[in-house]
């Protein structure tokens, strides 16, 4: 994460150094991205930058973080049903026919500027370490939406219960990738097996 100094800045200027960092990531391969690159665009001098970051991945993951904390605020803060049915079962394509998969589309066009809309972390093939972190955030963040829902959602249902399945389903990422690494199978098969987990943990949840 950043450090204070940069939070410290006008918000124009955290502003400037964020874009220049995402469409300088986003311009070329994870390890072709330099420091070098991104100080220039963002019109900052090399020590500046080591003032706010402690290193390239410290302001790629931000740049991850911060994106991805605006679209579940848009997405699944109010619509957890829909992220868990997603998990659980519906395939990706009709996901995306749903009213309200373009319902949320529309509002991302209001709340993610330009460069946020074209930075994809999955085109840029992080190295594993850092891909791990990223896996890691997104968990941190789907965990306690998935715990907020389910307990409003389900007041009666055992709370040991909803940890174990909010800890999981928010791992899904995580779990996938690991699980791909492991078995040495297709991201379809890892996939279909982290569903089936899930699936037994919600129907244990619901008894």
């Amino acid at each position: 994460m950043p450090k204070q100094t940069f939070f410290d800045l006008p918000e124009e200027k955290r502003e400037r150094i964020m874009t220049a960092a995402r469409q300088v990531f986003q311009g070329v391969p994870y390890e072709k991205a330099s420091i070098q690159a991104i100080i220039e665009a963002a019109g900052i001098p090399r020590g500046s930058f080591y003032q706010y970051f402690e290193d390239k991945d410290d302001l790629y993951l931000y740049c991850f973080i911060s994106r991805e904390q605006k679209i579940y605020d848009v997405i699944y803060k109010d619509n957890m049903d829909y992220a868990m049915h997603m998990i659980l079962d519906n395939p990706k394509e009709n996901y995306r026919r749903t009213q309200w998969y373009a319902e949320a589309m529309e509002k991302l066009q209001d709340v993610l500027c330009a460069d946020e809309l074209d930075f994809d972390e999955s085109s840029l093939h992080p190295p594993l370490n850092l891909s791990r972190a990223l896996d890691a955030e997104t968990a941190r963040m789907q965990h306690k939406l998935f715990q907020e829902h389910l307990r409003n959602a389900y007041p009666n249902a055992d709370d040991d219960k909803i940890e174990l399945f909010s800890f999981v389903m928010s791992m899904s990422n995580l779990l996938l990738h690991e699980y791909m690494r492991l078995k040495d199978v297709s991201e379809f098969e890892a996939t279909r097996q982290i569903r089936k987990i899930g699936r037994i943990l919600w129907d244990n949840l619901l008894k």
